[in-house]
């Protein structure tokens, strides 16, 4: 550093994301969170830990039961909330991408622009999907297939996070799994799997 500049303030990242609060995590590695243009040191991450995984999944794990059965509009709100506020913060999350990740602007505009566009995306793909259909004289309840698995890095940029998270919340999915049913081994022990 030459001295017309200054350095910035390394910012402290310990806090995180889960059963809808931020927490400080019982995880206690901190790592240096690094410009790559300069390698400066721009923040101290502190990671969480097997235990904090485990209070996500239980956390997910409880939130399916309702969220699963929410009404179509209801994810469709919060596909719409999550590009607003996506949108909102559109100066803040381009700026900070280009300080994280040493990406160059227009890259850093267009994956977050990414992050923003795909919860409308999935908006309108669940506002042409019928949740419930006739099949004979019976209503069907259709029921979303396949998993999602939402383990992202921990410096995964908002459009990949996006990508994993706007599925989820359309097909009606909370946290990483979508429901879980016993499935019997080949040597007869019954395992928890998802389905």
């Amino acid at each position: 550093m030459n001295e017309n500049e200054t350095a910035a303030p390394v910012r402290a990242f310990d806090r995180a994301y889960i059963n809808g609060q931020f927490v400080t995590p019982h995880g206690t590695q901190v790592v240096d969170l690094v410009n790559p243009t300069n390698n400066r040191v721009i923040g101290k991450v502190t990671m969480a830990d097997e235990i904090d995984t485990r209070h996500a999944i239980a956390a997910a794990k409880d939130a399916f039961n309702t969220f699963s059965q929410s009404s179509k509009e209801y994810r469709m709100d919060c596909l719409q909330r999550l590009h607003d506020s996506v949108a909102k913060r559109m100066d803040q999350l381009v700026d900070a991408t280009v300080l994280e990740y040493g990406a160059p602007q227009d890259h850093a505009k267009g994956s977050n622009n990414l992050a923003a566009n795909i919860f409308l995306h999935f908006k309108e793909v669940l506002k042409d999907f019928d949740l419930v259909k006739t099949v004979g004289k019976s209503k069907v309840v259709m029921e979303p297939a396949g998993v999602v698995g939402i383990f992202t890095p921990w410096n995964s940029s908002a459009g990949s996070i996006a990508i994993k998270v706007a599925p989820a919340i359309a097909a009606g999915l909370h946290g990483r799994h979508q429901a879980q049913r016993n499935e019997r081994n080949a040597d007869g022990s019954v395992d928890g799997c998802l389905s």
